[in-house]
């Protein structure tokens, strides 16, 4: 669900805007003129804003300058509508930085058209929107409401139930293409064992069917969000907070485990809060699999949660099992301590390559106000080995423990004693207007020695000076290269290897094949080591996005991490350490 800031003047508009973007389940705010939708903007950034052109107070081109103005809204996509359609009018709206230009009277084909473009969602099928505007019966009983989210499985309605008192339940709807044969029957047979798990931690399923040929299932309504919603508008949960979500979703996941069921698909937005109880719960199981270990084909549409898939998924041999989803599960508790997901790249490939080699920094070396046991028991539910990883039982476990007894976050520093006797000796004895008349008296005689002297010491400050400021301002470029540059920019924290001079360093990276030494200008690889000879050469991604074939890919894969000097798989990357020196190597030939 994306946040919508719309503005117009007029009352009918604004009615309009509300409806539509209502029934279509995303979250909105409405305003009536520029300054209100700049002030609404710079209070919690949206994913999307449509402005009037002629607006009181301040209009659209004014707000959309304002709002290019401001660092979140430099790339939000911007859409002006007005009633003028003649070139001026356009060309003036688009210098402005919008990003489209709508003619009034805006009709809702329009108005969903560029909320698919401009938000990349292609689930406002039209199917879907008539459902929602007749108000359509699902099953006989399910009266939609409308639309609480989308994607490219399934859509999720808000539904009322008519046999029971209108109450209100989420009704999840497979899309016309998930509901053949092959999907239907393990479907029906998952849904049926998740109805049956008896845990407070996981959304309880109430009823499935099957409505014009689509599978549905209806569970029950929670109102408070999920957590994907909480991250975009506070970007990061402290240590306390995600604690606690982790520990629920691992009890939910425990019952999962128990049943032998594996959800396979643990990220932010199947993590929904209870705003009475304040409880987090696990939803979703369109790609559950009822088996202890299971394997899933290469053309399984799961690339929207690629950034939390298990490394395991991408290995020919290994199979998915239990382990998978407490991977998934350490990925999103990462990302909600950090603000960052080390994984997600906008190329598939480089985020597979990520998942299968790159190890991310330890929580306590990203932020000193994490403690060691929660650093300790992320970096073990990420571990590349499925043998590694605990439990869902031992999870919640460890986390009831770190919320029950939080660590202390550094100590006092004790100061030196300062007594008010030693305070009145030392003012005392160096007191201000006692200086003995001989000590004027002489420096009265040689005060043409002491000018001397004092331009010579004054110089010599000056000159002091100039070094420290010049030292301080080196000393900071590097903190800042080494530290804050790292924190800031995009990507990963890796270890990477010069492929021309052989050079190591630290780095962040968000698109290794964009990355040069800044020693030689040469391409970066990540920087590999082979446990077999100690051989350390880098590694670039192999460029998979036109190989369909998932063997050829992995073979690919494998042949790339092989030692170059003696052949060994048994390679693995060199993991990034805050304060590791650099290593400088011979120039390769």
């Amino acid at each position: 669900m994306s946040r919508i800031l719309a503005a117009d003047d007029n009352k009918m508009v604004r009615l309009f805007y509300e409806s539509v973007l209502t029934y279509l389940g995303q979250e909105h705010e409405i305003c009536k003129n520029g300054l209100e939708a700049l002030e609404s903007f710079k209070r919690e950034p949206a994913e999307l804003v449509i402005l009037d052109f002629d607006m009181p107070i301040m209009n659209g081109f004014d707000c959309c300058k304002a709002i290019r103005n401001l660092p979140e809204g430099v790339l939000v996509p911007i859409v002006i509508v007005s009633s003028h359609d003649d070139e001026e009018h356009i060309s003036k709206g688009l210098d402005a930085g919008a990003s489209d230009y709508l003619v009034k009277p805006v009709k809702e084909a329009h108005l969903i058209a560029k909320l698919k473009n401009c938000l990349k969602v292609s689930a406002f099928r039209k199917g879907e929107c008539d459902l929602i505007k007749e108000h359509s019966l699902i099953g006989g009983r399910y009266r939609v409401e409308r639309m609480l989210g989308s994607g490219s499985h399934s859509t999720v309605f808000l539904v009322s139930d008519i046999q029971a008192g209108e109450k209100h339940f989420a009704l999840k709807m497979l899309k016309e293409s998930a509901s053949c044969e092959e999907i239907s029957k393990p479907f029906f047979e998952i849904a049926g064992k998740v109805k049956e798990l008896q845990s407070e931690e996981v959304v309880k399923i109430l009823d499935i069917g099957q409505s014009g040929g689509r599978l549905y299932v209806v569970m029950e309504y929670l109102d408070g969000g999920d957590l994907s919603g909480i991250l975009r508008r506070r970007k990061k949960i402290n240590e306390a907070e995600s604690a606690k979500m982790a520990c629920d979703i691992a009890k939910g996941l425990n019952a999962f485990h128990a049943a032998g069921i594996i959800h396979l698909d643990i990220k932010p937005e199947n993590i929904l809060r209870d705003s009475v109880t304040g409880k987090f719960k696990l939803a979703d199981f369109g790609l559950v699999t009822i088996r202890s270990t299971a394997t899933m084909p290469l053309n399984a549409e799961i690339w929207s949660t690629l950034a939390y898939v298990p490394p395991e998924y991408f290995s020919e041999n290994a199979e998915i099992g239990l382990e998978s989803d407490i991977y998934s599960l350490g990925v999103t508790l990462y990302q909600c301590m950090t603000g960052d997901n080390p994984f997600l790249c906008e190329r598939p490939a480089i985020t597979m390559f990520r998942h299968m080699n790159f190890v991310p920094p330890l929580l306590d070396t990203c932020d000193r106000t994490l403690s060691s046991r929660m650093s300790s028991l992320v970096s073990s539910m990420m571990d590349k080995r499925m043998e590694a990883r605990p439990t869902a039982l031992d999870v919640a476990g460890r986390l009831e423990d770190i919320i029950a007894t939080p660590e202390p976050i550094g100590s006092k520093i004790s100061r030196p004693d300062a007594s008010p006797e030693k305070a009145k000796e030392v003012s005392g004895t160096y007191a201000l207007g006692k200086t003995d008349a001989k000590i004027r008296k002489i420096q009265k005689e040689r005060g043409k020695v002491a000018h001397i002297e004092k331009i010579k010491v004054l110089s010599f400050a000056f000159l002091l000076s100039i070094l420290v400021v010049l030292g301080c301002g080196i000393a900071g470029y590097y903190i800042n290269v080494s530290f804050f540059e790292q924190h800031s920019a995009p990507g990963a924290l890796v270890s990477v290897d010069c492929v021309k001079c052989g050079n190591m360093d630290n780095r962040r990276i968000d698109d290794i094949t964009k990355s040069h030494c800044a020693k030689c200008g040469g391409q970066l690889g990540y920087a590999m080591k082979c446990s077999s000879c100690n051989k350390v050469f880098p590694l670039l991604p192999e460029k998979l996005d036109m190989i369909e074939d998932k063997a050829k890919a992995i073979a690919k894969i494998e042949k790339a991490h092989r030692c170059p000097a003696c052949s060994s798989d048994k390679t693995a990357p060199i993991p990034f350490k805050f304060g590791q020196s650099v290593v400088l190597k011979q120039p390769r030939p």
